[in-house]
């Protein structure tokens, strides 16, 4: 059995969402000084259609290594929920986190009757948005962008002969939706669009006596449907 190597993926993604997390902490704290509104949002996190493609990368410590053909299965729908908090720093914008849980796997292993594998997603949420009938109905597009984190299912990793620990990544998202109030401080809303996420899994084997790494690289898109409630606090 292979053994999992931690890691947190390339420099460049690390920097990366550590610039995106410390712009939304500085954004919120801005928006919280002005005595805007928090918004509260929980809701299901649904997706459709789409793959997971993936290559499998086997190199030896001292060497370059192949990249092996990509491979692609189709997913099953991807299901799990979200809790979001968000403020408004001027109109017509809000700014805010999202972290999430959700569940997936590939067709090939629901064939095998495998568990599900899962997604954990901490995200900076940006949000522009025009209100209509008195701001009780609303139009927005909200765009999700931050750190995955993948926990393949045991059966899924006895599948593959190793065991690659947790993956991590980034997700990012573009969705349409609508939001009507009912009464003062508490609405439901819908949503759609694309879904997207990036990961790599790591683990150090031995091949003919030597010490290889072995890297597994994937990329999920799908369609994203959710739907849920508002709050006002």
């Amino acid at each position: 059995m292979l053994k999992p190597l931690s890691r947190f993926g390339s420099n460049s993604v690390s920097l990366s969402l550590s610039l995106l997390l410390f712009l939304c902490i500085g954004l919120v704290s801005h928006s919280a000084s002005a005595e805007t509104t928090l918004k509260v949002r929980l809701k299901s996190v649904n997706a459709f259609s789409g793959s997971v493609d993936s290559t499998i990368r086997l190199a030896a410590a001292e060497g370059t290594g192949d990249d092996k053909d990509v491979v692609v299965n189709d997913l099953q729908p991807t299901l799990g929920a979200a809790l979001q908090f968000e403020l408004s720093p001027i109109p017509y914008f809000s700014v805010g986190w999202l972290l999430g849980l959700s569940t997936w796997r590939s067709e090939n292993d629901g064939q095998l009757n495998h568990d599900r594998s899962t997604f954990i997603d901490l995200d900076l949420l940006l949000r522009g948005q025009y209100c209509f009938l008195d701001d009780t109905l609303s139009v927005y597009l909200l765009v999700p962008i931050g750190l995955s984190v993948n926990r393949f299912s045991e059966d899924t990793m006895s599948s593959m002969g190793a065991d690659f620990g947790h993956g991590v990544g980034f997700n990012v998202s573009t969705l349409l939706g609508l939001e009507f109030e009912i009464v003062d401080g508490f609405g439901i809303f819908a949503e759609g669009g694309w879904v997207y996420r990036d990961f790599v899994h790591t683990a150090f084997t031995r091949t003919f006596g030597r010490l290889a790494e072995v890297d597994y690289s994937a990329w999920a898109h799908q369609w994203g449907m959710n739907a849920g409630v508002a709050f006002s606090l």
